[in-house]
């Protein structure tokens, strides 16, 4: 869930309105600061940091840092199941993208 939540921030562009954008911004920071801290046992602000600069690579880096990507599982190891031959899958899902345009 929290993959899909990096992943919406940054496909959104202008697609999402700004409430929008301050409810994903708010879900990221606060886990950042309430539950990866305590999980991996120090404090975070990396999230925070990338978005306040506006980086959207370093927080595209962060998710993969800590969820995973194609090429390592990401720091938190989570298992996303299982692929069809029956490999194990270390990353997340990709979001579809968002549509072209606000409704």
């Amino acid at each position: 869930m929290l993959s899909y939540v990096f992943q919406r921030y940054l496909k959104g562009g202008e697609i999402l309105y700004a409430d929008q954008k301050e409810q994903l911004v708010s879900v990221l920071v606060d886990t950042e600061q309430s539950c990866l801290s305590k999980i991996i046992g120090k404090p975070r602000f990396d999230i925070k940091r990338a978005i306040e600069s506006g980086d959207a690579s370093a927080l595209q880096k962060e998710h993969n840092n800590l969820l995973g990507d194609e090429t390592k599982a990401g720091e938190l190891n989570l298992n996303y199941g299982k692929d069809a031959s029956g490999t194990l899958i270390t990353y997340p899902l990709v979001l579809a993208s968002p549509p072209a345009e606000k409704k």
